[in-house]
């Protein structure tokens, strides 16, 4: 995603609720090495499928609090064409609270701060914003948090769409304030807003982040769409048809198969059952001199055999 922004009137109540409750409480411990760290899941992870995403970015208390917080996702991923997610305009006022349709939501949020002995919890909902003018390919994510003390945070976030076709997922101006767990859960099917890669595999993701003292820190985070189960079917091989109708073959592992008998173009008698490993003999009917049948055997693969 490209910059987003964090609505700072609502960040300055934040700021200076928890600073009024500093009196309260012993003064924080020295700044912990700056190290954020995300996890990250998909539903489902079926290859070209719209896709519901969690992330959770977490970190330690005592690290400097973020500014900027950048997820990258990798080449593959799409905008799902078939979204039914609805557009929410904001009031274009920056204090003006955040206000957006029930049908505009395509998640939710939560976050734990943490500062001044204090961790107050919020949580709240994600919005769709749109296409983001003069940015081909770019998405706009309106995202509120609100906590019954300490009031409202609004977050703008842009998605957006690098040359690679990567897109880069980037919150930045956030307040002063750690925050040491936030979720944000977006919504899959109807509501997607991605596809996943069409082709299966691993791929990863990459998060890079900046602190409030302008510190870096970056990390990989592996993932994979999964590819199609292979089959467990057997295969078949060494088909044979005798005059008294009673088809031989061999399967590779035990499983069920389709054993069928035709004449003339029509099915005389079809039978699934479940053969054994090896040697399997299947009766069918018994054929009339002088014709022509055709016995198939579908496993993993297809057999045929005409006799006659």
């Amino acid at each position: 995603m490209e910059a987003s922004r964090v609505i700072r009137p609502r960040a300055a109540l934040l700021v200076g609720a928890l600073a009024c409750a500093a009196s309260l409480v012993p003064a924080a411990a020295a700044s912990a090495a700056y190290a954020p760290h995300l996890a990250i899941s998909f539903s489902p992870r079926t290859p070209g499928k719209p896709v519901a995403i969690t992330s959770v970015l977490k970190q330690a208390p005592g690290e400097t609090p973020s500014k900027t917080v950048k997820v990258s996702f990798p080449p593959g991923f799409t905008v799902n064409a078939g979204t039914k997610a609805k557009i929410c305009t904001p009031d274009p006022d920056p204090e003006a609270p955040l206000r957006c349709p029930a049908d505009t939501q395509i998640g939710t949020a939560s976050a734990t701060a943490s500062a001044f002995g204090l961790t107050p919890n919020f949580d709240g909902f994600v919005y769709f914003g749109g296409p983001v003018q003069g940015s081909v390919g770019s998405l706009q994510l309106l995202i509120l948090l609100r906590n019954p003390q300490f009031g409202e945070q609004k977050i703008i976030g842009i998605a957006g769409l690098r040359p690679d076709g990567g897109y880069d997922n980037t919150f930045d101006n956030l307040p002063n304030i750690l925050v040491t767990s936030f979720t944000l859960s977006l919504f899959g099917g109807d509501l997607a807003l991605l596809d996943n890669p069409t082709r299966c595999g691993k791929y990863s993701m990459t998060g890079d982040y900046t602190s409030q003292n302008g510190d870096r820190s970056a990390e990989s985070v592996p993932f994979s769409v999964q590819c199609p189960a292979k089959t467990r079917r057997p295969r078949a091989a060494g088909l044979s048809l005798s005059r008294s109708g009673v088809a031989t073959f061999t399967l590779s592992r035990a499983g069920n198969v389709r054993v069928s008998l035709s004449h003339a173009g029509k099915a005389v008698r079809v039978r699934t059952i479940h053969g054994r490993r090896g040697t399997n003999h299947v009766k069918l009917a018994s054929l009339q001199p002088g014709q022509r049948y055709t016995v198939s055997v579908v496993a993993s693969n297809i057999l045929r055999r005409t006799i006659g």
